[in-house]
């Protein structure tokens, strides 16, 4: 074999090696580790999407707390900021949750191989896709 054909050969065998490492399924307790992991990182995740949603809904009460004792217009400028502060919050806390959820399928999908490993990790995403949609139309006020 001349040296050139032994580097085709090489690089296509570790091509082939790494291919084949591709969609192996994890072992059952690296995938309850990870899975758990993800589950701890999405509740964080969704108590902070609450506690700053809460903190921007007081914000928004406080101001028009203040406008109210003024009155007239800026009252009820003041009422509508915090409907949308509530709708932004709810759908910031259900992007945190829909973002969790697809952390922790994702992980589950690692307990299979090949292609229904790969049917689940598209299945997980689009459950994530929809739920993002979701989420915005609550933002929206839908």
């Amino acid at each position: 074999m001349d040296r050139m054909t032994g580097l085709l050969t090489a690089v296509a065998l570790t091509g082939v090696i790494g291919i084949s490492g591709c969609n192996q399924a994890e072992s059952p307790a690296e995938v309850r580790h990870d899975v758990a992991e993800a589950q701890r990182d999405a509740n964080r995740n969704v108590a902070e999407a609450r506690a700053e949603a809460n903190r921007d809904v007081e914000e928004e009460r406080r101001a028009a707390a203040d406008d109210l004792r003024r009155g007239g217009e800026a009252a009820r400028e003041g009422n509508s900021e915090i409907v949308e502060d509530q709708l932004e919050g709810a759908s910031d806390v259900a992007m945190a949750k829909a973002k969790g959820e697809y952390e922790v399928a994702k992980e589950k999908c690692e307990a299979l191989s090949g292609d229904a490993q790969d049917a689940c990790k598209d299945a997980a995403e689009e459950r994530y896709e929809d739920a993002k949609e979701a989420a915005d139309r609550i933002d929206d006020g839908v």
